[in-house]
């Protein structure tokens, strides 16, 4: 009797886009339907009891395609968000402050900024008179030689991609009053301001959560409040010494 025909292989599904509240989740998953291709959803609630314990956390809703269908996916992204901010850019938006330069650079490198960026900097730059270079959601084709011999570039640990969230204000001060304290409390905000990376879309690098000016102000928080905790755990050793 011949043995029968094995079921073909589920295709594999990766990360297309994650996001932290349900109305552009729910715009993404419209357009990916309107196309026609597949998706799944999914969040990271099983670190949710751990990370809801951190200030300034929120959960991600995380959106999946097929892999062999990514860049139909974030090309049909890209259409859909060009006709949204084809009316504008509010001011509100982290790009709208952008110089000139970082726009183009989100352009020459779509891999590393989401659909929705990418027409925003577009739209901007039209708005300032520039006109933007052409993108293209394409892989760029893999040299085999630099693949198998790599340089010594290759082989170093890369940089996360900017970040364009700006850190809350009253984060920031809470930071600074825990960590004069000498609360451990106020080392870990700092460290998020400061350290804090996420996965880059559709990539496996990673990104900043917090823009460069929020880093800065984090990684001064983060200086000044181990050395409190230092200080602090020094006069606690010491406490008979100075104290009688």
């Amino acid at each position: 009797m011949p043995d029968a025909l094995a079921a073909p292989a589920a295709p594999a599904y990766v990360e297309l886009a994650r996001f932290h509240h349900a109305d552009p989740a729910k715009a993404c998953t419209d357009v990916l339907e309107a196309a026609g291709i597949p998706f799944r959803m999914s969040n990271d609630s099983l670190v949710q009891g751990l990370s809801a314990q951190q200030v300034g956390y929120h959960a991600s809703c995380i959106v999946t395609v097929p892999a062999v269908r990514v860049i139909e996916a974030r090309k049909a992204l890209l259409q859909a968000a060009r006709e949204e901010v084809a009316g504008g850019v509010g001011p509100e938006h982290p790009l709208a402050t952008s110089d000139n330069e970082t726009l183009l650079d989100v352009l020459r490198h779509p891999e590393e900024s989401s659909e929705y960026d990418i027409a925003v900097a577009e739209r901007l730059l039209r708005a300032r008179g520039v006109t933007p270079p052409e993108v293209s959601l394409d892989p760029p084709v893999d040299d085999t030689v630099h693949d198998i011999l790599p340089d010594d570039n290759s082989l170093k640990k890369e940089e996360p991609l900017p970040g364009t969230r700006r850190g809350n204000t009253l984060v920031l001060v809470l930071g600074y009053l825990l960590a004069s304290t000498g609360g451990v409390v106020g080392v870990i905000i700092a460290w998020n301001l400061a350290l804090a990376t996420e996965p880059a879309q559709g990539r496996s690098k990673k990104r900043w959560v917090y823009d460069e000016a929020t880093r800065r102000r984090g990684s001064i928080l983060l200086v000044y409040a181990v050395f409190m905790l230092c200080l602090w755990l020094f006069l606690w050793v010491n406490h008979s010494y100075f104290f009688g």
